[in-house]
Formats: C-alpha cells, sequence, structure tokens
C-alpha cells in the first residue's frame, strides 16, 4: 500500500482518480506485483525518461542517466535546482509550461518505446535549493524537450 500511494503521487495522480490500482494506468511497468516505473513522453509523444520506484522517485533518461527526483509535486535536479512540477501526469517547467506526461496525460498519440539501457549508479544528491514560487498552469508547451529539461538537473 505504502508504495502504491508514493506512485500514485509520482504517477500524478490522486488515488480519487477512479483507478483501483496504478497497474490499471497505461504506462506503468510493474515487475510482478510492484509498480517499477512510470514512463515519460515529450511533446511528442517520445518516451525519453521514466520515474523509478526506488523509494526516491527517481526520474532516469532512457540512457540510463539519473537526472531528478520528485518531493512532492516538485521536480529537483540532482544538482539540487528546481526544475519545475509534476501534477496530474504532466511535468511543467518553472514558468508552468507543459514539458513532459505520461502516457495517460499525453495529447498526442504515444509512440513504441525504445529499450531502455541500464541504470547507471546515482551520484551523490546536491543539497536542495529553495523551490520557486509555482507559476499558474498554462497549455502551451515549452520550447524546451524533456531530455533537455531534465539533463538541466544533472549538470
Amino acid at each position: 500500500m505504502k508504495a502504491n500511494k508514493r506512485l500514485h503521487f509520482a504517477q500524478g495522480l490522486r488515488p480519487s482518480a477512479g483507478l483501483a490500482t496504478l497497474a490499471d494506468e497505461p504506462g506503468v511497468k510493474t515487475q510482478g506485483n510492484t509498480m517499477a516505473e512510470i514512463s515519460l513522453l515529450d511533446t511528442h509523444g517520445n518516451a525519453v525518461a521514466y520515474i523509478a520506484d526506488d523509494g526516491e522517485a527517481s526520474i532516469y533518461l532512457w540512457t540510463g542517466e539519473a537526472v531528478a527526483y520528485l518531493v512532492q509535486e516538485k521536480v529537483y535536479g540532482w544538482n539540487g535546482q528546481h526544475l519545475g512540477w509534476f501534477d496530474a501526469g504532466i511535468m511543467r517547467d518553472l514558468k508552468g509550461a507543459q514539458v513532459g506526461f505520461t502516457r495517460a496525460a499525453c495529447p498526442v498519440t504515444a509512440k513504441t518505446e525504445r529499450t531502455k539501457r541500464t541504470k547507471r549508479t546515482k551520484r551523490t544528491k546536491s543539497t536542495r535549493r529553495t523551490a520557486r514560487t509555482r507559476s499558474t498552469n498554462k497549455t502551451s508547451k515549452s520550447t524546451v524537450p524533456l531530455d533537455v529539461f531534465l539533463q538541466g538537473g544533472a549538470k
């Protein structure tokens, strides 16, 4: 149950969203009875990152590099920078523009996922900086691709 609550939040869904479990949600990979990861798609429907169920809600690029993580709805880079927000299956930049989506929230047809590379060893996280004040959510898409947005947290 604890893992389900954690991933409900990481997915950007609330338990009241009407799903029996996150396994019912498209794009959620399972290993046995355990939720393992949630794919994140860019604005073109390409899977470029995923949220791992590793106790830290780490966000990995498809290359296997851990670049960010979730703390409640805030997205932080491994470098401690506040990158944006993740809510209702939509990842937003600091200006509120849409930069990525879960499969269920993606406004375009999702493309077939490539095979992921093996996860690399995570570096030590830098101290988290103070989160910025949340901007109003916009319906516009960010001009920054999802992988570039997330790589901003790796440096």
